[in-house]
């Protein structure tokens, strides 16, 4: 079984890392700031990053990353069987490892106790959704790691830019340099489409940012959200419409850093443009919670619905039928908010 924090002795130096994450983008962020203090604790240490590879990808200009391995591989399936031997080649490849971290959103024995049994190196549970309270799941795991006796490194989580993909951003900038209002993002999608400002809000805002601001609008589109970009092209004309549709998110991460606003959900690309700390961020919140899951950076701004009901879930599942927590938020409301920040 899985022993209380202070059961675990972790080692005085690491050189190797394994960290497994096979959270969403957002989540990845959010684990931002725990992996910044571990770094920081280890200087010499190297990190190995499990997941999905182009998630992961995100965090190489920022964290000293060695490798990613896609835990799509077959080779993991070992990890979630109840018993039986472990593929020698698995027990290899963990060997070689000084300390793993392993952020799962609930603490199974099971697992991670057949994570221990794979290699010999301590294992440090961090939970990827915060259990049994109300704060802010980077917070969660910061407070984990100091009951190991790892403190918090001090400085802010702010993600750097890959160098190349920030030049192709420059380079696609340069195309708006004569525009006289800020370039702006808009992202209506989500994991989720309970979590989803109303697309006609967004249509809305669009036209006001445009009318007041001369706001150049480049809408985000993800696999999610399947005909938008059609749905865009009957509304705005194609002088006016710039879609960015299915970008790679190291790509969208340089050009959301070179943009001046970005209004979204609750989502994953709102997670990476608040991380960037450089576009101001305004944060459409209705049925999750802000307190667990408000985005990092200091150019963030959430904005709530007034329902009582909201926020009505904490963890991945959302147990209403309807967003009318989101449909509550006008777009009069959101222009408010937006002339609060940038004044």
């Amino acid at each position: 079984m899985v022993g209380p924090a202070a059961d675990i002795r972790i080692p005085a130096q690491a050189n190797r890392i394994f960290v497994w994450h096979r959270g969403a983008v957002g989540d990845i962020i959010l684990a931002g700031p725990a992996l910044q203090t571990v770094a920081a604790h280890y200087p010499a240490a190297r990190f190995t990053l499990v997941g999905k590879p182009n998630r992961m990808s995100l965090l190489v200009p920022t964290l000293p990353v060695e490798q990613i391995w896609d835990a799509q591989r077959a080779i993991w399936l070992d990890l979630f069987q109840a018993g039986g031997p472990i593929d020698p080649k698995l027990r290899a490849g963990l060997a070689e490892f000084d300390l793993a971290l392993v952020f799962t959103p609930q603490r199974s024995p099971e697992f991670l106790n057949r994570c221990r049994q794979a290699g010999p190196a301590p294992l440090l549970w961090l939970p990827s959704f915060p259990v049994a309270c109300r704060m802010p799941v980077s917070s969660v795991q910061t407070e984990t790691l100091q009951r190991y006796g790892i403190q918090r490194y001090p400085a802010p989580f702010q993600l750097a830019m890959d160098a190349s993909e920030l030049q192709k951003a420059h380079l696609w900038r340069r195309a708006y340099q004569h525009l006289q209002g800020p370039l702006t993002v808009l992202a209506p999608g989500s994991g989720h489409p309970l979590k989803n400002w109303p697309w006609e809000h967004f249509a809305r805002l669009a036209h006001l940012l445009t009318e007041q601001y001369q706001a150049r609008i480049c809408w985000v589109v993800g696999p999610a959200e399947t005909g938008l970009a059609e749905k865009l092209r009957t509304i705005f004309s194609d002088h006016d419409l710039h879609v960015w549709d299915n970008l790679p998110l190291s790509t969208l991460a340089a050009r959301l850093s070179l943009c001046q606003l970005y209004i979204g959900n609750d989502s994953g690309v709102t997670h990476l443009a608040a991380a960037l700390n450089r576009p101001k961020v305004i944060a459409l919140f209705g049925p999750s919670d802000p307190e667990i899951w408000t985005p990092l950076g200091d150019q963030c701004s959430c904005l709530t619905s007034k329902k009582s009901c909201s926020p009505c879930t904490s963890g991945p599942e959302i147990r209403c039928s309807a967003n009318i927590c989101l449909t509550d938020i006008t777009p009069d409301e959101v222009l408010a908010a937006i002339k609060c920040i940038t004044s």
